[in-house]
């Protein structure tokens, strides 16, 4: 290559975005963990773009986290929910 380059890991959007085949910014577990995650007080824990650098490093932990939300937000299969 003849010169320095830089390697980056994938944002958890960006691995999403491979499974799944979306291609959004943050994504959409992102947007719904920002809105669904929050502390005590209920002030969100992350912004969108916040969950998509955790996520990165923490995948199967937002994954659950997401998993979570999706169930209680009663998307999906209501017989799961």
């Amino acid at each position: 290559m003849g010169g320095e380059v830089i390697v980056k890991g994938l944002l958890l959007s960006e691995r999403l975005g491979l499974v799944l085949g979306e291609d959004t910014k943050h994504g959409r577990v992102a947007r719904i963990l920002s809105q669904c995650v929050m502390y005590g007080d209920r002030t969100p824990l992350f912004t969108a773009e916040q969950w998509d650098a955790f996520g990165a490093r923490h995948y199967e932990d937002t994954l659950m986290l997401f998993q979570a939300a999706h169930r209680l937000s009663g998307l999906g299969d209501p017989e799961k929910n």
